[in-house]
């Protein structure tokens, strides 16, 4: 399965699958109902306004990009790819695992297959920022493809988190704008963590992209207004302090 030669199919294969899936969840719909309807019945504190969803439709853009690149420089990345595909095919299946268990309202099983998706796409962020001295190339469509990706599932991880408290019914005695506020809170802290060991300006943008997309939705709730709306900030500015920071290490 793995001969360096075919790695590209199957890496194109796999994601043409999740795109698939992704389009029919919409279209039969999945378990009767679609991801918006899903959103709605299970809405929670850290619900993003509807619009804020569309950045998947860049994420799989630039996926789609990398695998391109992928194909066309598998000759001088043959032993790279060997491990990108080690973590990309993972990925591609818990991304559809999730797919299908929160579209059949697997509320536990599908936070799970969360947690395993964000661990597949870490070491795909790692094994894309420990390319040396990369080209523009790889800075494009191999570091930023996946920086943004991680974020935005680091962001739809605490989203979970928070409809799995809420509506599972294993944590009854939790209140929900407290909870809310802790999980924005510690997905500031994760972030600026893992931003401050990478330099990488591009991984906080989608997380503050949600958050701000949780302040417009959840305005009447003044505590989640100004803790979503000041992370979000917080988040940008550190975004772009460390775009800054890069920069000057370049020249």
């Amino acid at each position: 399965m793995f001969r360096p030669k075919i790695l590209p199919w199957w890496n194109c294969l796999f994601f043409l699958a999740v795109i698939v899936l992704n389009i029919l969840a919409q279209a039969l719909p999945l378990g009767g109902a679609s991801t918006g309807e899903l959103s709605t019945r299970y809405s929670t504190l850290l619900t993003p306004a509807g619009y804020a969803f569309m950045i998947w439709n860049v994420i799989y853009v630039l996926v789609g990009c990398s695998i391109v690149y992928l194909y066309r420089r598998r000759n001088s990345l043959e032993q790279w790819m060997r491990s990108f595909t080690l973590w990309f095919i993972p990925s591609c299946l818990f991304n559809m695992g999730w797919l299908l268990l929160w579209h059949h309202e697997y509320l536990v099983l599908s936070f799970i297959a969360m947690i395993l998706l964000l661990v597949s796409l870490a070491g795909l962020y790692r094994l894309t920022r420990q390319i040396e001295r990369p080209t523009l190339g790889e800075i494009w469509f191999l570091r930023l493809p996946f920086a943004l990706y991680t974020g935005w599932i680091i962001a739809a991880v605490l989203v979970n988190l928070q409809v799995t408290l809420q509506y599972s019914g294993l944590f009854p005695e939790l209140q929900e704008t407290a909870t809310a506020v802790v999980l924005l809170i510690i997905g500031v802290i994760a972030v600026v963590l893992i931003g401050s060991w990478t330099r990488d300006g591009a991984l906080p943008l989608p997380i503050a992209w949600g958050y701000a997309a949780i302040a417009v939705k959840h305005s009447e709730e003044r505590i989640v207004l100004f803790t979503s709306g000041l992370a979000a900030s917080i988040l940008l500015v550190f975004a772009l302090a460390l775009f800054f920071i890069r920069s000057r290490e370049r020249d």
